[in-house]
């Protein structure tokens, strides 16, 4: 089987938190997708990709500006926590 992971150029990241139909996007971090399994196989097969970060919260959206900066300060101190230099 041929691996990709070299040809990837750029790599949107959110989270997903809930059930599959669930409206649920929280700041990296505080749902489920497996991070660290994807940073770990970026970093072994040496692949420095630039990222962006989504956070859509539900389907109500967020409560209010301060919602949507705790959001972005969460999502950005998981990353350094990580290991990235923003």
């Amino acid at each position: 089987m041929q691996n990709c992971i070299h040809e990837i150029a750029y790599m949107h990241l959110k989270d997903k938190r809930g059930e599959q139909r669930e409206w649920d996007f929280p700041a990296l971090g505080k749902g489920t997708v497996d991070f660290p399994k994807i940073f770990e196989n970026l970093e072994n097969n040496k692949n420095g990709c630039p990222f962006s970060i989504e956070i859509e919260f539900t389907k109500e959206g967020p409560k209010d500006i301060g919602e949507i900066n705790r959001a972005v300060a969460d999502s950005y101190q998981y990353l350094k926590e990580k290991g990235f230099e923003i």
